[in-house]
């Protein structure tokens, strides 16, 4: 996908969903930052495309990312599992 060496971490693409409607993509105030919608993630893994122009990556809706999502994403990659 990357040019990239085999030792360096796979690349997290995060996905944020917004709404059409462009003033309720972010609210922000000093109490809190709320962004409407959802964010998907997907670990990309695997050799460099030969595609000069553009790569279809599918993420599947189950990987939304949740504060727990991106816990145990980190703890893969902190004990290496994220590599199998």
């Amino acid at each position: 996908m990357v040019d990239k060496d085999i030792r360096v971490s796979p690349i997290l693409l995060i996905l944020f969903c917004m709404p059409n409607n462009r003033n309720e993509w972010l609210m922000c105030s000093h109490d809190n930052l709320i962004m409407k919608n959802c964010c998907y993630w997907a670990l990309i893994t695997g050799d460099k495309t030969t595609n000069t122009s553009s790569k279809t990556i599918r993420i599947p809706k189950s990987q939304i990312l949740t504060p727990d999502a991106l816990g145990q994403l980190l703890e893969k990659h902190n004990s290496g599992d994220i590599y199998a």
